[in-house]
């Protein structure tokens, strides 16, 4: 037991003391001594002078023993309420910490030198399923897998042998197991301290299931991130193709009329006239193909826009369209699709993000439904008014959302649709949007019925319309002769412009922009130049750039061709600059408007 230690003996109140005590002794002897004893003998006075210094010595010794004792006792008294105050401050301490310990987010237990457990928190007990009480004095390996049941044994033999805790501070990721046998990735932090001499272990145990799903999520929305840029890329790479076999359809068509005058002054009875019909029917075949693609290759350009929103009053049924076209393939072997298109007015949205709530909400319908009863199932799409609002509801006959996944259907990264099928960000985002533009997104299931989302956007108000498609103008007197220039990586885009200009025209045909920047240079003149967007050895932006510095008046007659910016910094330059612009793939009396309109407009300045 340590040594208890007093303060020191307050000197000067004793002395004070004391020295009062002799006084009043002295005193007391002096008046007892003049009434009694005035007249007494010598012999007499000396007994009684030793008596009082006896008795003065003595009271003396009595009041300084009786004045330590009193002030040892009240350093005791003194030092016993220290005590239990540290006592006190200490048990709350303990308390505070085990409640810390206990309320931790990550479960905390503790093992002796032989890997039993000696201490199991609350979150502990509620991710592996057993009770503190189960666990005291079994073995570590309990809450580990199979593969990993070593490693406790591993963690002590290494501290005994090298004084250091296996893997130190570092997070060591693991599979844990539950009290049911099931496993699950766990994540464990080790430390080590001597309790009694002693060494005890503590793992800091993190539940990673949440993590581990959340970074499948990501890389899942990494593809998705990655398939939208491919497939803006793949639109623009089948646009530029799909532009010359429209070109060349347009001629071939032309080619047949020249021979199908031919043969009408031949009459009838030729043999050639039906073989010419049927192939104009399939030259019409093709033509219908050619504009289905086209019109898939708009719409997956249109959903693919990564670019920041750009608002404008639209028709919700633009952006339902092109979602429709889009989700044809889920629909078609799954369910009848039924449309009761309504007059709605316009909404004031972009285009591309009501287009992906759209395509999410029909695929989402689609996947409710199992394939391969098409005929006994229902797809119905409907818009229409609503107190002020333009309603869309997308309505399926599928299975329903069971009552305990209605509350979390809008929440981020919840999904019952088995595991790669879904990421379950569609409707969490889908809200966001709708919820951005003051909408709102409502929900209607019933069990074994089918689901009901229904989407309200306010109408677009102060006179917003929607901008509608240009009328066209009179047909201006061609102007024959004039130069122009067709700068494209693409040689059959290249050869396709030539052939339908050049019957009215003197068209020049580059590969290279910085080819054609040479011929500039060298005094080439041109009334219109037509160039692509995307080229690999210099883009339109930098050649126009180029062309705005050398020679500005040219710069304001060029038309740009483009088979789907899909770039940011390709779209914001086409939006930045007024020039005429072509979208591949474009029809030979697109191509021949632009051309005319850019010369009036050159003639007239």
């Amino acid at each position: 037991m340590p040594t208890r230690r007093y303060r020191k003996v307050p000197w000067l109140p004793l002395v004070a003391g004391g020295a009062t005590l002799i006084l009043a002794l002295s005193a007391a002897w002096l008046v007892i001594e003049r009434l009694f004893f005035l007249h007494s003998d010598h012999e007499l006075v000396r007994r009684l002078t030793v008596l009082h210094g006896v008795v003065s010595g003595a009271a003396l010794l009595a009041w300084g023993a009786l004045f330590v004792l009193r002030d040892r006792r009240r350093q005791e008294a003194n030092l016993e309420a220290i005590v239990a105050e540290r006592t006190r401050q200490l048990a709350a301490q303990e308390r505070r910490f085990e409640d810390v310990v206990e309320s931790a987010c990550e479960a905390v237990v503790l093992g002796d030198g032989q890997a039993r457990i000696t201490y199991f928190n609350r979150t502990a007990e509620r991710m592996f399923g057993w009770s503190r009480d189960d666990v005291l004095g079994r073995h570590a390996s309990l809450l580990m897998a199979e593969a990993h049941r070593g490693r406790a044994d591993r963690i002590v033999t290494h501290y005994a042998e090298t004084g250091e805790v296996l893997d130190g501070a570092t997070p060591v990721d693991l599979e844990g197991v539950r009290k049911d046998g099931t496993t699950f990735p766990i994540q464990v932090t080790r430390s080590v301290f001597t309790r009694d001499g002693a060494p005890e272990f503590m793992g800091v145990i993190r539940d990673m299931t949440a993590h581990r799903q959340l970074a499948t999520r990501m890389r899942e929305m990494d593809r998705m991130i990655a398939v939208g840029t491919l497939a803006a890329g793949v639109g623009h790479e089948i646009n530029n193709p799909l532009a010359y076999i429209v070109a060349n359809l347009d001629f071939v068509d032309g080619e047949f009329d020249t021979v199908a005058a031919v043969l009408a002054a031949r009459g009838p009875a030729d043999p050639l006239v039906p073989r010419i019909a049927q192939a104009r029917q399939a030259l019409a075949d093709l033509g219908q193909g050619v504009d289905r693609v086209r019109a898939v290759v708009r719409d997956l350009r249109t959903l693919s826009q990564a670019d920041g929103e750009r608002r404008e009053p639209i028709r919700v049924e633009r952006a339902l369209e092109a979602a429709l076209h889009m989700a044809s393939v889920e629909i078609r072997h799954r369910a009848r699709l039924v449309q009761e298109l309504g007059a709605t007015p316009p909404v004031v949205a972009d285009e591309s993000r009501l287009g992906q709530v759209f395509l999410n909400l029909l695929v989402n319908a689609a996947h409710a439904i199992p394939e391969g009863r098409a005929d006994a199932n229902e797809i119905r799409v409907r818009t229409f008014v609503d107190g002020g609002r333009v309603a869309v509801e997308v309505t399926d006959s599928g299975a329903g959302i069971a009552p305990e996944h209605r509350a979390r259907i809008f929440d981020p990264f919840f999904t019952t649709k088995p595991v790669g099928q879904g990421t379950g960000l569609g409707l969490a985002i889908s809200r966001g949007i709708v919820h951005g533009l003051g909408g709102e997104i409502q929900l209607d299931s019933q069990v074994g019925r089918g689901t009901t989302f229904r989407v309200l956007l306010p109408a677009a108000t102060g006179g917003a319309a929607v901008e509608a498609a240009p009328a066209p103008a009179p047909p201006a007197p061609v102007r024959r002769g004039a130069r122009i220039l067709v700068v494209d990586d693409d040689a059959l885009v290249c050869a396709a412009l030539r052939r339908i200009l050049g019957a009215d025209h003197d068209v020049d045909v580059c590969l290279c922009a910085r080819q054609a920047l040479s011929r500039l240079a060298n005094g080439a003149f041109y009334d219109v130049v037509l160039c692509d967007v995307m080229m690999p050895v210099m883009s339109g932006k930098d050649f126009h750039a180029e062309v705005a510095h050398a020679f500005p008046a040219l710069a304001r007659r060029m038309v740009f061709v483009t088979g789907g910016a899909f770039t940011p910094e390709a779209r914001g330059f086409l939006d930045a600059i007024p020039n005429r612009r072509l979208d591949k793939p474009f029809d030979p009396d697109t191509v021949r408007a632009a051309v005319e309109a850019t010369l009036a407009q050159h003639a007239a300045s």
